[in-house]
């Protein structure tokens, strides 16, 4: 990350990197393609009209596999770490954290399961009134027995 603070036209501008800052402003000039005409957020089903003040998206599946993974991981190699550790200390001081540590394959495979939460996008505009703004997000849920790459839009508040 190269993050980038800046202003122009009366915006303030924060970005992670100068290549993601410049896009945006070739967006918002009309050089670039917006965001919201990719197949990727119009999966959200999630119109937008006017200015945008700020835009995230999530992709909770690739966490929460990622979150799994490390905990898989970490139960495999941690009791080779407390083993070594043991040398100096005793084993029964030991023996309430490695109990712990063997939980975590088994709670990296309950975590796994919950990878049918797909992506979260949440956009915030102008509100109503002057000085207020609407918050919308919009949460991708695959359904069971569905692929990892067909989301399907369950759940949208405002």
């Amino acid at each position: 990350m190269r993050p980038v603070v800046g202003f122009r036209d009366g915006w303030m501008i924060i970005g992670c990197n100068p290549e993601a800052v410049e896009r945006v402003l070739a967006t918002r000039a009309g050089n670039a393609p917006a965001i919201v005409a990719s197949d990727a957020f119009q999966r959200f089903n999630m119109p937008i009209e006017g200015a945008v003040r700020a835009v995230s998206y999530t992709d909770i599946a690739a966490a929460t596999r990622k979150a799994a993974k490390f905990l898989n991981g970490a139960g495999a190699v941690l009791p080779v770490i407390f083993g070594m550790i043991g040398m100096e200390a005793g084993p029964e001081e030991l023996r309430p954290i490695q109990e712990a540590v063997a939980l975590l394959p088994d709670l990296g495979k309950i975590i796994e399961k919950f990878d049918f939460m797909e992506a979260q996008l949440w956009v915030v505009q102008d509100g109503p009134s002057e000085g207020t703004w609407m918050e919308r997000y919009t949460i991708q849920i695959r359904p069971l027995g569905t692929s990892a790459d067909s989301g399907v839009d369950l759940l949208e508040e405002d």
